[in-house]
């Protein structure tokens, strides 16, 4: 795979429509794997653009198309648009894809190993050293004989067996494949406490453990219940100051109250002035409306499962919007 392609040939596919094995050649690759969907994924995000479908998932020829991740959540122009129940809001919508084993970094961070010709000693300085609680025994190219851990040589132990590598190794250790499913493993991985991760080449390309399933989910779960407070309590103040008939008038008559509203929909809700006055909040309204919008397109990230992390600023909109509301609806 080639270097990536400059801003204005990343810019010039927005809008295409093209084969996947075309959007392929644009960065010089012939076929996907791991590095190749994620350094174009990286590429298109990092100029806002996704593509719909997604390109790592179906045939070559499969037709998809370059947009602006902003037109998947865009709001209309006119303050009292109506949004109708056929247009569909990408920020509700699951992933585009699922999620697989290669989406945690250590799975492609590699990992030390040991020789079945090594001792328990060498093996306890290396995961002493490495900080690790288990360490692999692989003979090359790829033949795995098992793992030592921490819980093995506690096992031998228990059992007064000799201490030695082979009694305390797991013969028949948890074994994943780069691009299983991460949802359906995951039970696996916290049941043995870790997995070994298998490339697509047969060649072990790290280890996966219940560690790293909690960072995780601290970097994902931790905006997503970010976002899910700012919303609760922004239905709630809505809910406190409009009545039936403005949900009815915004939503052409299909929704009642805030808690049937789309995300787009509380700033048109909002943004008129007489709308506005009614809050009675002493605040700047443009200020709110542009953390209001900053955190719409976070949570149509968070939504989507973008590969890089989220920006120190993003955070920072949480974090004011958050703060906001907390003061104009204190626990």
């Amino acid at each position: 795979m080639g270097p990536s392609p400059n801003a204005a040939v990343i810019a010039a596919l927005i809008g295409r429509k093209l084969s996947i094995l075309e959007l392929l050649a644009v960065w010089d690759a012939r076929v996907r794997g791991h590095e190749t969907n994620q350094r174009i994924a990286i590429d298109l995000d990092r100029h806002g653009l996704t593509t719909v479908p997604a390109f790592d998932v179906g045939p070559s020829d499969t037709l998809v198309e370059v947009v602006s991740l902003e037109s998947l959540s865009a709001s209309p122009t006119a303050e009292e648009s109506v949004l109708t129940d056929e247009q569909e809001d990408p920020l509700s919508t699951p992933p585009q894809t699922r999620l697989k084993v290669s989406f945690l970094p250590s799975a492609r961070a590699g990992m030390s190993s040991l020789s079945s010709q090594s001792t328990l000693e060498e093996a306890l300085v290396h995961m002493l050293i490495g900080q690790k609680s288990e360490i692999a025994v692989i003979d090359e190219p790829s033949t795995l004989h098992g793992v030592v851990s921490y819980r093995g040589m506690g096992q031998a132990h228990a059992a007064n067996k000799q201490q030695t590598l082979m009694n305390a190794m797991d013969c028949e250790p948890e074994v994943i494949g780069v691009n299983d499913d991460l949802l359906e493993v995951t039970p696996r991985i916290l049941e043995h406490g870790y997995a070994l991760v298998r490339d697509v080449d047969g060649s072990y390309c790290g280890i996966v453990t219940a560690d790293d399933l909690a960072r995780q989910f601290a970097v994902i779960a931790g905006p997503f219940f970010l976002v899910g407070e700012i919303e609760r309590r922004l239905r709630r103040l809505l809910n406190k100051t409009y009545t039936k008939a403005d949900f009815l008038a915004l939503t052409n008559q299909k929704h009642s109250s805030a808690d049937e509203l789309m995300f787009d929909q509380y700033k048109q809700l909002i943004s008129p002035a007489h709308r506005w006055q009614m809050l009675g909040w002493n605040l700047d309204k443009k200020l709110f409306l542009d953390h209001l919008d900053a955190v719409r397109k976070v949570r149509n990230q968070i939504m989507h499962f973008r590969p890089t992390p989220m920006t120190d600023t993003e955070h920072n909109h949480l974090k004011a919007l958050r703060h906001m509301l907390l003061v104009l609806d204190p626990d």
